[in-house]
C-alpha cells in the first residue's frame, strides 16, 4: 500500500546519502585520514601490494609503449595518480618516463620533496585534478590500488565518474589512462581491455587500460571501438549462478542468464566468453565454447576466461543506434529484481549528482542488453 511505497522511498532516500564513519574506520576518501597515517609512518615505503615484480613492470612498459613518440624527442609526461610513498613513481622513472607524482595527501606529498627532490610532486585531490594541471598536460596516467580505494565508497559510481572525467580533462588527445588494482572495476568503468597479471607468490593483480576517446560520444557507443571490450577474469565456481548458450558458428559462449551471485564478477547477460586458460602452459585456448561450457558446469576452483562485451556501432548518416542482438531475459524473479534495482539505484545517483548527461530525444523503444551506465562512456575507449 501506500505505506510500504513511502517506507521503500525512505530507505532508497538513506542509501544514496553519506554517512558519518564511526571512529576509527578508514575513511579513504578523506585527506586528513591519509596525512595522520602517513606522518606515523615516518620515512618507510608503504606498498599496498606487493613491491610490483619485474613481469607487472614489463607490462606496464608494454602498455605504455604504445603511447606516440613526441615530434620534438621529449620523454613521455605520466602521472602516477595517488602515489602515497611508495617506490612505484621511482620504478616508473627508471622505465624512462617523465614522472609527476600526485596525491592529496600534502603531508605524503611534503615528504616525497624532501626525499626525491629531482621528481616533481604536486599536491592534488583526483577528483579536482583540473583545479592543478591544465587541459591535455599528461601523455599517461596510471594509479596503483586507487580503484581499490575508490570503490570502499559508498558513492563509488559518481566518484569514478567524476575521476575519468577528470582524468580525461588533463589528458592528450592519444593519452591512456591505466589502473593497477588487486579488483576489477571493469563492471563499473565498462570500457578498455582488463587482464591478470602476476604479482608473485601466487597472487595476481587486475591491469587495466584505457585509451581517451578524442570526441564525446553516446552512452552505449563509442565510435571508432567497433566490435567489442576484450577483459580477462578469474571466475569462482559458479555452478548453477549463470546459464551459457553456444552461439552457432562463431565459437563463443553467450552468458544467457546470470544471478546476484554471478553479477558480482563482472558478468551480465550478454556478455561473451572467448576462450579459457586453464594454467597448464597451453595459453589461452580460443574457439571451444562446449568445452569451456563443460568447465563452467564442473569446477571446483577459479577458471581463468576471456570475456567480452559487444559495443553497438552507429551509423554515422543518421546518427541512429544500430540495431543490437536481441537477448531473451530469462532471469528468474529474484535475481532479475535484484539486478535492476541495483543498476537503477547506481544511475540515479549518477544522474542526481549531474556526472551524466540527460538524454536527448524520444527513449529508444529497441531492448538493450542493460540499463546499467557505464562511468566510462563518452569519455574512454
Amino acid at each position: 500500500g501506500p505505506q510500504a511505497w513511502q517506507a521503500r522511498a525512505k530507505h532508497a532516500q538513506r542509501a544514496m546519502e553519506p554517512t558519518p564513519s564511526p571512529k576509527g574506520y578508514r575513511r579513504y576518501d578523506s585527506s586528513a585520514f591519509w596525512d595522520g597515517w602517513y606522518a606515523q609512518q615516518e620515512d618507510t615505503p608503504v606498498e599496498w601490494t606487493a613491491q610490483p615484480s619485474s613481469g607487472v613492470m614489463d607490462r606496464v612498459k608494454k602498455a605504455l609503449a604504445k603511447l606516440p613518440a613526441s615530434e620534438d624527442g621529449a620523454k613521455p609526461v605520466v602521472c602516477e595518480l595517488g602515489c602515497g610513498n611508495s617506490s612505484f613513481t621511482l620504478m616508473l622513472r627508471d622505465l624512462g618516463f617523465e614522472v609527476v607524482g600526485v596525491d592529496f595527501s600534502r603531508e605524503v606529498i611534503t615528504a616525497n620533496r624532501l626525499r626525491h627532490p629531482t621528481i616533481r610532486w604536486e599536491c592534488a585531490d583526483a577528483l579536482k585534478l583540473s583545479d592543478v594541471f591544465g587541459a591535455s598536460h599528461f601523455d599517461c596516467i596510471i594509479g596503483k590500488t586507487l580503484l581499490d580505494c575508490f570503490m570502499t565508497r559508498r558513492d563509488a559510481p559518481t566518484a569514478i565518474r567524476t575521476l575519468l572525467e577528470q582524468c580525461r580533462h588533463v589528458l592528450k588527445d592519444h593519452g591512456m589512462l591505466v589502473f593497477l588494482d588487486k579488483s576489477s572495476a571493469y563492471h563499473t568503468i565498462g570500457r578498455g581491455r582488463a587482464e591478470q597479471v602476476c604479482i608473485g607468490n601466487g597472487r595476481s593483480m587486475t591491469l587495466h587500460t584505457l585509451k581517451a576517446a578524442a570526441h564525446k560520444v553516446g552512452d552505449d557507443d563509442d565510435k571508432g571501438n567497433v566490435g567489442a571490450n576484450q577483459w580477462e577474469l578469474r571466475l569462482p565456481a559458479l555452478g548453477g549462478h549463470l546459464t551459457t548458450r553456444v552461439t552457432g558458428g562463431n565459437g563463443v559462449l553467450t552468458i544467457w542468464t546470470v544471478d546476484a551471485v554471478a553479477v558480482d564478477t563482472g558478468l551480465r547477460s550478454g556478455d561473451r566468453l572467448v576462450g579459457f586458460d586453464l594454467k597448464d602452459g597451453k595459453g589461452m585456448q580460443i574457439g571451444k565454447p562446449r568445452e569451456l561450457a563443460r568447465l563452467l558446469k564442473e569446477a571446483a576452483g577459479p577458471l581463468h576466461v576471456l570475456a567480452e562485451r559487444p559495443v553497438p556501432n552507429t551509423t554515422a548518416e543518421s546518427g541512429m543506434q544500430a540495431p543490437v542482438e536481441r537477448i531473451k531475459r530469462v532471469y528468474s524473479r529474484r535475481s532479475s529484481s535484484q539486478t535492476d534495482h541495483l543498476r537503477r539505484l547506481q544511475r540515479a545517483r549518477m544522474l542526481t549528482s549531474g556526472s551524466v548527461p540527460a538524454l536527448k530525444g524520444a527513449p529508444d523503444p529497441r531492448p538493450k542488453i542493460s540499463e546499467h551506465t557505464h562511468a566510462g562512456a563518452g569519455l574512454f575507449l
